[in-house]
């Protein structure tokens, strides 16, 4: 059965469950972890955002992190590799019956975690920006109401054009 896309108003407890995972995370992948970041939309108030968790996490040695994958299957996140994104280890946390946690671990340095802190930083900061986007999401949504893959690609531009004008 096909993934419901489903985008909600923002939530204030996305803020506290970020924090419950981030504190997690730490203990499972215990002296790894640089630093935590609370990305993607449930990250900027006021915009829609698929209730799900983004955290983004950096570590010293990217290479170090595949032998915690049973340790992260037994604190409840599958291990998924890349997952489409080089250098990247992403793992997914699932409630009872959608996913609940996106875990994206970068080594310390990578582009990919300025990318994405610059991208969340701008529309933090750019309301008018931040409710273009959730528009945009929330069209999309509604269009692929049970097709992931275009919802995604139909965000890409925007987020493209967004860390072009940011010089990425």
């Amino acid at each position: 059965m096909a993934r419901r896309v489903e985008v909600v108003s923002h939530r204030s407890e996305w803020a506290n469950l970020y924090e419950q995972e981030a504190r997690t995370i730490s203990r499972l992948l215990s002296g790894h972890i640089l630093q935590l970041y609370h990305i993607g939309s449930t990250a900027i108030r006021g915009i829609y955002a698929k209730p799900i968790i983004d955290v983004m996490g950096e570590v010293r040695q990217i290479s170090d992190i595949d032998g915690f994958d049973g340790r992260m299957l037994q604190g409840g996140y599958r291990p998924m590799g890349e997952y489409g994104i080089k250098g990247r280890r992403f793992y997914i946390k699932c409630s009872d019956e959608a996913r609940a946690v996106h875990l994206h671990l970068f080594q310390q340095e990578s582009a990919e975690i300025a990318k994405h802190l610059a991208f969340r930083d701008y529309l933090r900061v750019n309301p008018d920006v931040a409710l273009q986007y959730s528009h945009l999401k929330r069209q999309l949504a509604a269009k692929h109401t049970f097709n992931i893959q275009a919802y995604m690609n139909g965000k890409d531009g925007f987020i493209r054009q967004v860390l072009s004008e940011l010089g990425y």
